[in-house]
This record gives structure tokens, sequence and C-alpha cells, in this order.
């Protein structure tokens, strides 16, 4: 059974962020990515440079690579969950920000899923 990072049981890996060689990295689920329609990733591309960057100011205070994720949980629920006790690190409007464009990249990839008509198993090969 795959967790996201509050360690709640998910059904549909959407997207995760994570900074390796201080870079940040946006990984997306690899059979929504082989689905995505051009009209999606135009629209992706501004959502997740916008994250990127508002998590590039704060990356320093993260406890490891993992700092946000987008689930689908077992109840059917969207979950977006930055690394444990980071939310107390960013400044309100840049906490409103992320997770108003972290949003908009989980609605952007299950519409891909919905186009497709079907739902992807939470399989270890779909991650990034």
């Amino acid at each position: 059974m795959l967790k996201n990072l509050a360690d709640h049981d998910v059904d549909i890996f959407l997207f995760r962020f994570v900074v390796r060689d201080d870079v940040i990295h946006c990984c997306i689920n690899e059979t929504i990515w082989a689905d995505m329609y051009v009209d999606i990733d135009v629209l992706l591309a501004s959502f997740v440079e916008n994250c990127s960057q508002i998590l590039h100011k704060y990356k320093q205070y993260f406890p490891n690579e993992m700092l946000l994720d987008g689930c689908i949980l077992m109840d059917g629920c969207l979950e977006l969950m930055l690394s444990k006790g980071m939310g107390e690190c960013f400044t309100m409007t840049d906490k409103d920000m992320l997770f108003s464009n972290a949003k908009a990249i989980a609605e952007l990839l299950m519409e891909v899923m919905e186009r497709r008509g079907s739902l992807f198993p939470p399989t270890s090969d779909t991650l990034m």
C-alpha cells in the first residue's frame, strides 16, 4: 500500500516535488504522464514553475528531499501535503499560493485521467 507524506493510504499517486542536487523537481505519475495532452501540459508547466519557485525559497528548511506531494486517498479525497512541520516555515501568502498552484496541478492531472476514462492503480512502477 502506498503512503503519502502524512502516512495516509494512497489510492492514486499524482505528483510530488523533491529537491536533488539543489534543484527542485516535479515527479508526476508515469502512467498519467504517458497519457498527457498537449493543452494540459502547457497549463501544467506554469503551475509547476510557480510551485518550484516557492519551494526553492524554503528548501533549506526541509528535513529531507521530499517537499510536497499530491495524492488521491482511498476515500477519493485529494490530499496535498508538505513535509512534516514545514507549514510553519512559510509565510501565509506563500503557503496560499503554493497550495493553490498544487491544487491546480492535481486538478489538471485528474483531468488527464478523466479524459482517458480510467483510474490508474497505485503500482510502484508509476513512481518516477
